[in-house]
């Protein structure tokens, strides 16, 4: 993949001691960070500290928000130009043939950020193996993805339809959405296995 480092902070830091497999994998280049007092320290060198101060004990995301400064300060000192931020259940996934050496490299040297679009999973809960893999892998457990709404083709909105037989049918983009209506009857059908329903749900969505 040719990341050189992963910061992976612990909001629980009991998880750590659970979670030896990925600590060895990775070797030299898992930083693992367990969120207990010592990392205090590193909190009140954080800029947005004192925004964020009061809400860290109830709030996972403004403890995250600092977790980011933390490693980007980490990350510098460590020599990287770059930093990923993604979520436990999150995937970075790059084009065949590529790393991430190279994709940060074709970024335009005057940018210091980049917004990635990012395509959600959906799990297909009527299948009673699928629900059972998903607490053991969820990677693995999710096969269907609902591409984002601004990777849809030029011209299409999300209430215009693509009909299971590739025609696309302009005058039916109006609210009250009639894919959404034959998503719904898919999904609740009693027959249909969940390959099929993902082939048919697959149809319905613009190329």
């Amino acid at each position: 993949c040719g990341f050189s480092f992963a910061f992976l902070f612990f909001d629980d830091p009991s998880e750590l001691a659970c979670r030896t497999d990925i600590v060895r994998h990775w070797g030299r280049r898992l930083v693992p960070i367990p969120v207990d007092a010592t990392l205090q320290v590193e909190y009140d060198a954080c800029q947005r500290l004192l925004a964020l101060k009061g809400k860290l004990c109830e709030d996972w995301l403004a403890r995250q928000e600092l977790h980011v400064e933390i490693a980007m300060r980490w990350a510098r000192g460590k020599g990287c130009q770059w930093l990923l931020h993604i979520d436990l259940d999150e995937l970075f996934v790059l084009q065949e043939g590529s790393s991430a050496p190279r994709h940060f490299a074709s970024v335009d040297p005057a940018r210091d950020a980049v917004a990635y679009l990012n395509h959600e999973g959906v799990p297909e809960l009527h299948d009673e193996v699928i629900v059972s893999e998903l607490s053991h892998n969820r990677f693995a457990a999710t096969t269907l993805f609902r591409r984002n709404a601004q990777c849809l083709a030029e011209g299409f909105g999300l209430d215009e339809v693509v009909l299971g037989d590739g025609g696309v049918d302009l005058t039916l983009s109006v609210p009250g959405s009639p894919w959404q209506r034959r998503l719904d009857a898919l999904a609740s059908s009693p027959t249909a296995s969940s390959s099929s329903l993902a082939v048919q749900a697959f149809a319905l969505w613009p190329r």
